[in-house]
């Protein structure tokens, strides 16, 4: 079985959860559970954080269960910040590196 991580606030993660329950192939072809993440005492904001996570099978079923997860978690993510491992999703253009150290176009100076 391959595993999804999904962490954010709980508020988020239940209707991310109801929505994924809905469908039939994903009461199929996966299993769930929430572990509340520990947090600081000192944190800004009082909002909770749990991961959610998705135990997915390995099989045909499980194609439609990884598009099912992508279009669910870009719901979530607009009602607030999700991070994820393993569904493997894009990150955000300003989280990606690789882009930002790139060397810029020479420009040629007419000399």
């Amino acid at each position: 079985m391959a595993q999804v991580r999904i962490t954010g606030e709980v508020p988020n993660l239940r209707m991310l959860l109801d929505d994924l329950n809905s469908s039939p192939e994903f009461s199929v072809g996966a299993s769930t559970s929430i572990v509340r993440v520990e947090q600081e005492s000192h944190r800004l904001g009082n909002a909770e954080l749990a991961t959610l996570i998705i135990e997915v099978g390995v099989g045909v079923a499980s194609s439609a269960v990884y598009d099912l997860l992508k279009r669910a978690v870009a719901s979530a993510r607009r009602r607030g910040a999700l991070t994820t491992e393993g569904l493997g999703t894009p990150e955000s253009r300003e989280q990606r590196p690789e882009e930002e150290t790139a060397e810029p176009d020479a420009v040629d100076s007419g000399a």
